[in-house]
């Protein structure tokens, strides 16, 4: 099944606000020629790159989901990762509020492997997180979160 990401609140939150950004590292480039030493333009510069970076090299949060039973596909700015289900051995997923994921799979590492996911705002997103979290508990299925919650659903039987 494809999940797509609600297109007006996908420009608001990370095209606008990459837009925003390009603006601050502008701003902070040109404060920080005319007044050289490391300053709160220089973090501004470097978190500006790196969330630039993430966003449309590395492709951490995706416009479209698709999820069966034999892949696993995730589709952002220019970029597209493709996981087969057979090959995945390692997926781990770090849940915050507001049904937020961060998503980790295989040797993740700065280019490939690490996705945001803000689930509530994905067509289906009931559907999407409770399949991403048993494809989680799938491919790891001795996490102490999936054994503490199978023994608390034991215990209340």
């Amino acid at each position: 099944m494809t999940y797509k990401y609600n297109k007006k609140k996908y420009f608001i939150t990370v095209t606008l606000t990459s837009i925003f950004i390009v603006f601050l590292l502008i701003y902070a480039v040109i404060k920080n020629i005319f007044n050289f030493n490391i300053n709160i333009y220089t973090f501004i510069i470097l978190a500006s790159c790196y969330e630039l970076f993430n966003i449309y090299i590395a492709g951490v949060k995706p416009l479209e989901i698709e999820l069966d039973s034999h892949k696993l596909v995730l589709r952002g700015y220019h970029k597209e990762d493709v996981y087969e289900i057979k090959d995945l051995k390692y997926m781990m997923t770090k849940e915050l509020a507001n049904k937020r994921l961060y998503l980790r799979i295989n040797k993740y590492s700065l280019l490939k492997g690490r996705y945001w996911l803000d689930t509530k705002s994905y067509e289906n997103s009931e559907n999407l997180y409770l399949n991403i979290m048993e494809l989680e508990r799938l491919i790891c299925p001795n996490q102490l979160k999936y054994n503490h919650r199978s023994r608390r659903v034991k215990e209340n039987r």
